[in-house]
């Protein structure tokens, strides 16, 4: 299952399904450096940061931004 970092709050980092928006609360720790907006992938018990993907993903937000601001 893949996840996206929401929000950091109170040590614990609040992931959110990208399939079912259902949350899942992390100790922020655990995922070494987490930062909003990071894309995980949950597997064997870890969650592991999907690096290309949050790449892309923030590349996206940005360009869909760009757009809203232009018009």
């Amino acid at each position: 299952m893949k996840y996206i970092a929401d929000r950091i709050e109170n040590g614990f980092a609040v992931l959110v399904n990208m399939d079912d928006d259902s949350v899942v609360n992390v100790p922020a720790d655990v995922l070494d450096g987490v930062k909003e907006g990071d894309v995980f992938l949950y597997d064997t018990g870890k969650y592991i940061c999907i690096e290309n993907e949050t790449e892309l993903r923030e590349k996206s937000l940005a360009e869909r931004f760009n757009r809203l601001k232009s018009k």
